[in-house]
C-alpha cells in the first residue's frame, strides 16, 4: 500500500491539470472550484503529516514567510475596519478590534481571497514536500511541462483555424483577445512564459541524459510550439519576455556547459542542445513574424498613450496615501480604486472598470500594505534570488536534472515577475498556482543534501525508502 503522503501529491498533480484548462480559473465558478480544491489539498497535506507523524519537508525560511503571510492576511480579514456598500458605493465603518493595526476594508472579499491564499500555500507546501523525492520531483516537472504543451498546442490550433472564440463556447464575446482557454491573451502569454522554461529544460535534459529518440523529438517539437505560441498569441509583453528568457537560458547553458570536462564525445554534448535552442528561436521567430510586426505597428500609439500609466499615477498619488501603510485588505483593490478615480477626477480612466491594477506590485502594496509587500517579495523574489545563487555556485553536488529544473523554475519566476510590471498575472488563479509550484522549486531544489542519489548502498527505514 502506498504511503498516505502520496494522496495529496497526486491530488496536486490533478489540480495542476484542472486549473489552466478550466478557463485558466478566470471565471467565477472555476475560481470558486479551484479555491475549494486547494483548501481540500491543504487539509489532505496536513492530515498526511498527522497520520505519518512527520514534519513537512520545507525550507525553514520559506515556511516562516508563508506562515507570516497567512498570519497577516487572516489578521487583516478578522480585524475589519469597514464594510463595502455597493449601492453607494461607499465604505461604512464597523470598528476594528485594534484600530491602529492593519485591517481590511471589506471582510467578505478578504475572506474569499484568504481561503484561496491558504490553499495556494497548501499547494506550495505539498510541492516542496514532493521535491524531496526524486521520483515525485520528476512527476511534478513532467506534469507542468505536459499541461503547458497541451494548452499551448490547443491555442495554436485555434489561431491557425481562425476560431472566433474558444471552440466549445458558443456566443462568447471574447473578440480576438482569447488564446487557448484564456479570455485575455496577456494572461495566456504569462502562462506560456511560466511553462516554456520547464519545457525547454526537458529538451536539454533529454539530450544530456541521452534519452531515446522519441523523447528527444517530442520535447523538441513541444519547445517549437511553445515558443512560436508567444508570437501567435500576439501579446507584446509576452513576446518580449519569451525572447529574453530564451536568451538568458542560452547564455546560462553556454557558460555552464563550456566549463564541463566530458570524456565521451565532448563536442556532441554541447552541439546538440545548442542546435536545439537556435532552431527553437529561429523557427518561432519566422512562424509568428508577420503577425507580431503587425501587432507592434498597429498599436504603437496605444503603447505610448496607454491608460495603465494614468492608473499607476492615480494609485501612487491617491490610493496608496488613502489606504495607508497597512493596506486595504487582501482582494479589495477592485473596491477601493474607484474612489481614487473619483478623487482624481479622471474621466478617461473612470469610463472603464478596473478589476486589477495591471501592475501587481502596486496592487500588492494597496491590498497588503508595506509589511505584506515585503513578505510577498521575500517569498517570491527572495526564493528566485536564492535559486540563482545555487546555480552560480560550484555545481559538483548538483546533478544535471537538478540544474535544469532549478534554472527552469528561476526563469519561470523571472518571466512572471517581469510580466507583473505591466499586467496582472499574479491575480489569476491558475497562474498563481503555477507560480507557487515554481517558487517551491527554487526554495527546495539544489539545497545541501537534497540532491543525493538513492543509489547509495545503505539500509534505510521503509518509511524513508523513497526519499532522496
Amino acid at each position: 500500500m502506498p504511503p498516505f503522503r502520496d494522496i495529496p501529491r497526486w491530488f496536486l498533480l490533478g489540480i495542476l491539470v484542472f486549473a489552466p484548462w478550466a478557463y485558466g480559473s478566470t471565471r467565477p465558478w472555476t475560481l470558486d472550484l479551484l479555491r475549494w480544491l486547494l483548501v481540500g489539498l491543504a487539509a489532505l497535506f496536513v492530515l498526511s503529516l498527522v497520520v505519518e507523524r512527520r514534519r513537512p519537508r520545507i525550507a525553514g525560511w520559506a515556511a516562516g514567510l508563508a506562515a507570516a503571510i497567512l498570519g497577516l492576511g487572516w489578521w487583516m480579514t478578522l480585524n475589519a475596519r469597514a464594510v463595502f456598500d455597493p449601492v453607494g458605493p461607499q465604505f461604512h465603518d464597523v470598528g476594528a478590534w485594534v484600530a491602529w493595526l492593519p485591517g481590511t476594508m471589506d471582510q467578505g472579499r478578504s475572506l474569499s481571497f484568504m481561503l484561496l491564499a491558504t490553499g495556494m500555500m497548501g499547494a506550495f507546501a505539498t510541492a516542496a514536500d514532493m521535491l524531496t523525492d526524486a521520483k515525485w520531483r520528476n512527476r511534478l516537472w513532467v506534469t507542468v511541462a505536459l499541461v503547458g504543451v497541451s494548452l499551448i498546442f490547443f491555442g495554436v490550433i485555434q489561431r491557425l483555424s481562425g476560431a472566433r472564440a474558444i471552440f466549445w463556447v458558443w456566443g462568447d464575446r471574447t473578440g480576438r483577445t482569447f488564446f487557448a482557454t484564456f479570455r485575455y491573451h496577456a494572461n495566456a502569454g504569462a502562462f506560456i512564459n511560466l511553462v516554456t522554461p520547464f519545457i525547454v529544460g526537458r529538451v536539454l535534459l533529454a539530450f544530456r541524459q541521452e534519452a531515446g529518440h522519441a523523447g528527444k523529438v517530442f520535447w523538441c517539437l513541444a519547445s517549437f510550439v511553445a515558443v512560436a505560441a508567444a508570437f501567435l498569441n500576439v501579446s507584446r509583453a509576452a513576446m518580449v519576455i519569451t525572447m529574453f528568457l530564451l536568451a538568458v537560458f542560452a547564455v546560462w547553458w553556454f557558460f555552464t556547459e563550456r566549463e564541463r570536462r566530458e570524456v565521451h564525445r565532448p563536442r556532441m554534448r554541447w552541439l546538440a542542445p545548442t542546435a536545439v535552442i537556435l532552431a527553437i528561436s529561429l523557427l518561432a521567430y519566422a512562424f509568428g513574424l508577420e503577425r507580431s510586426i503587425t501587432r507592434w505597428i498597429d498599436s504603437a500609439d496605444n503603447l505610448i498613450n496607454n491608460l495603465r500609466y494614468q492608473v499607476y499615477d492615480i494609485i501612487w498619488d491617491q490610493t496608496l496615501p488613502a489606504v495607508g501603510w497597512g493596506g486595504s485588505g487582501p482582494g479589495t483593490f477592485e473596491l477601493v480604486f474607484p474612489l481614487s478615480i473619483k478623487a482624481a477626477q479622471n474621466e478617461e480612466v473612470g469610463r472603464w472598470y478596473w478589476m486589477a491594477a495591471h501592475e501587481d506590485y502596486l496592487q500588492t502594496l494597496v491590498e497588503w500594505g508595506v509589511l505584506g509587500g515585503i513578505l510577498w517579495g521575500a517569498l517570491i523574489l527572495g526564493g528566485m534570488t536564492l535559486g540563482c545563487v545555487r546555480l552560480l555556485r560550484p555545481r559538483a553536488h548538483l546533478s544535471s536534472e537538478t540544474r535544469y529544473l532549478l534554472v527552469s523554475a528561476c526563469l519561470a519566476l523571472l518571466g512572471v515577475c517581469l510580466h507583473s510590471l505591466v499586467d496582472f498575472p499574479l491575480q489569476i488563479g491558475s497562474l498563481q498556482l503555477y507560480t507557487a509550484v515554481a517558487c517551491a522549486v527554487v526554495w527546495m531544489v539544489g539545497r545541501t543534501g537534497s540532491d543525493q542519489r538513492v543509489r547509495r548502498r545503505r539500509r534505510v527505514p521503509p518509511a524513508e525508502a523513497n526519499e532522496t
